[in-house]
């Protein structure tokens, strides 16, 4: 299943990455870790591994998002990705 998601406000704008909560693992629920640009609408994959139905409140918090910030070493041509919490959350629409 695929929803849309809501972000906090006061969150920048910018590159993120998902992270799904503990909660959400132990109810049989996967919901796919992935980069995502917060300027634009932000969607989230969530299966259901389990054998019965898994009811998920509207506005209720089932993911983290971290903004994103991109290292690069001049004397070493590769990037690193570096990420930064700032305990935003992802809510169902």
């Amino acid at each position: 299943m695929i929803i849309e998601a809501s972000k906090r406000d006061s969150f920048v704008d910018g590159i993120g990455i998902i992270e799904p909560l503990e909660w959400v693992k132990s109810k049989g629920l996967l919901v796919a870790k992935s980069l995502v640009d917060t300027e634009n609408t932000i969607y989230l994959a969530i299966m259901n591994l389990n054998s019965k139905s898994v009811k998920l409140k509207q506005g209720e918090q089932i993911a983290h998002l971290m903004t994103i910030e991109q290292v690069f070493d001049e004397d070493n041509a590769e990037s690193q990705t570096d990420s930064k919490s700032n305990d935003i959350s992802e809510q169902v629409n």
